[in-house]
């Protein structure tokens, strides 16, 4: 292995020479000899030496302690001081540069060569540690989020652009700082209460920590709602070596979700004043409902309508995801979920008019109203994209004749509905098909019965019998089946109200992440 090139700096030609011909002896290359400060450094990038022999007192403009400053701070090559003089003062002078090792002459071969080899050792590590940190320092500098990394002992070492305009502070007046001194943190339950970011945890367990209830104070003066997550600094040798601290700017993002939430209002609100009246009765069919969206966006509806004098039509429906997008596309279906054929009511359908043999041609046109079948049958034609972004929805579609209170109800995806009978006996109808847009074509059948006065239909979402309580346990659908057979003479209004209550105790103030839907028809007694 080739042996150091290095770079002697004295002005005493004989103590010069014969220092040369020592390192020669020692195997060691000497690329340039200079007599003074600025001899050295015009020579410098010629001669290429990856160590310089500086004597402390020089003659000329620039000492050896200055030359040595200047050799370093532009291209860090190592320094060994050579000095006559043990005077404290210019050896404190010389301390301050930083220099990699004082030789008091005279000195021995072996101190010599033992000095020197310490020295290329330590800036070898040197070297390898500050390419790291080029290296690092690149990768931070081209980050989109705002990133500060320390050392081991939480000195700033990086600070990039986007933290520079997050904090207020530039990389120039917070480097080789305390973290702890610069930037002040604040707990945001308590506005007085400073906190400080946890560095010996992440350098000693080596794991992430995160933290998003918190205040950063910037230069400003103003105080920024931050996330804030620490993780190690891990060099090649798996050594941690400092740590990363990520900030997010909680602020822009509180107020894009203002905005967004003002938005899911705004939506859920147009749903709602779409339901029908409570306890609205059409033709002897009575309903009423609880309906309780996520904080995330409603994607149910539901409702119930008059056909014709003899026919009450009814949906409940539930557009699967969450958001602005689900609560329009439900808003869509309950737009064409009407027999307004002229507004593009899909519930009903004109037909031509029919001449009968030996009489007058009828020139009337006519409607019809479709069955449960053909209405999703339609709905699946018009919402089956094949694509990867195909919006999808279940759905429960029936209709009932007042007058003899034959029900034809179709399902596809949905819930099953549940039909209660006077004596409370409750029946599951599971006939029915997949949700809509899942397949370019749909299968399925329809369930026919006699809706009876004093009887029930219970239509709900899934959301409901899957709401967790602070255990995460399911309010579940045995729950659900429960309430509703000791509920089974229970006046709607009453019935709506204890389940409210039931639900909301339940959750004991837990978020619900899915809408909650409960829709009842109930067949009155007198048909009115």
């Amino acid at each position: 292995m080739a042996k150091a090139s290095i770079m002697v700096v004295e002005d005493e030609g004989l103590v010069a020479m014969e220092l040369k011909e020592e390192l020669e002896s020692m195997g060691y290359h000497v690329s340039y000899t200079a007599d003074s400060g600025e001899d050295a450094l015009k020579n410098l990038l010629t001669a290429k030496p990856d160590l310089v022999l500086m004597d402390i007192q020089l003659k000329g403009a620039i000492d050896g302690i200055q030359t040595a400053q200047q050799i370093f701070s532009e291209y860090h090559i190592p320094i060994v001081y050579l000095t006559a003089y043990s005077d404290e003062k210019i050896l404190s002078r010389a301390r301050e540069s930083e220099p990699y090792g004082f030789l008091i002459k005279p000195f021995s071969e072996r101190t010599l060569y033992t000095t020197i080899e310490m020295a290329l050792s330590k800036a070898e590590k040197e070297k390898s540690v500050r390419h790291n940190w080029e290296w690092y320092a690149h990768i931070v500098k081209c980050m989109g989020e705002a990133v500060i990394v320390t050392d081991e002992q939480g000195t700033i070492r990086l600070l990039n652009p986007v933290a520079e305009r997050l904090t207020g502070w530039s990389y120039d007046e917070v480097s080789c700082k305390d973290f702890n001194e610069i930037f002040t943190l604040y707990d945001r339950a308590d506005e007085e209460r400073r906190f400080m970011l946890p560095f010996a945890k992440v350098l000693s367990e080596g794991e992430l920590v995160f933290h998003n209830r918190f205040e950063l104070s910037i230069k400003q003066g103003e105080r920024l709602p931050v996330n804030i997550t620490l993780s190690p600094l891990v060099n090649e040798k798996q050594k941690i070596i400092g740590v990363i601290i990520t900030m997010l700017d909680r602020s822009i993002q509180e107020k894009s979700q203002e905005v967004i939430k003002r938005e899911l209002n705004t939506a859920v609100n147009i749903q709602k004043s779409l339901l029908p009246e409570e306890l609205e009765t059409i033709y002897g069919i009575r309903s009423h409902w609880y309906f309780f969206p996520s904080a995330f966006g409603s994607g149910d509806i539901f409702n119930f309508r008059s056909l014709d004098n003899t026919h009450v039509g009814f949906y409940i429906l539930d557009v699967m995801g969450h958001g602005f997008s689900a609560a329009l596309f439900s808003l869509v279906l309950h737009r064409i979920l009407t027999p307004n054929i002229e507004i593009g009511g899909i519930l009903k359908k004109k037909v031509p008019a029919h001449k009968v043999k030996g009489k007058k041609q009828d020139t009337q046109e006519r409607t019809k109203i479709l069955s449960p079948k053909e209405v999703i049958t339609e709905l699946n034609k018009r919402f089956y994209f094949n694509t990867a972004e195909n919006p999808f929805f279940s759905i429960i579609y029936g209709v009932v004749n007042v007058r003899t209170g034959k029900t034809r109800l179709a399902r596809a995806g949905h819930t099953y509905p549940l039909w209660q009978k006077k004596d409370g006996k409750l029946i599951q109808i599971n006939e029915g098909g997949p949700a809509i847009g899942i397949f370019p074509e749909i299968e399925l059948d329809e369930y026919v019965f006699t809706f009876e006065p004093g009887e029930r239909l219970i239509m709900y979402s899934d959301g409901l019998v899957d709401v967790r309580n602070h255990k995460q346990e399911h309010f579940t659908f045995e729950r659900l089946l429960d309430f509703l057979k000791s509920h089974k003479k229970t006046p709607l209004e009453a019935l709506i109200k204890d389940l409210k209550k039931e639900i909301t105790e339940y959750m004991h103030h837990t978020e619900s992440t899915d809408d909650i839907t409960f829709f009842i028809l109930e067949r009155t007694p007198d048909n009115k």
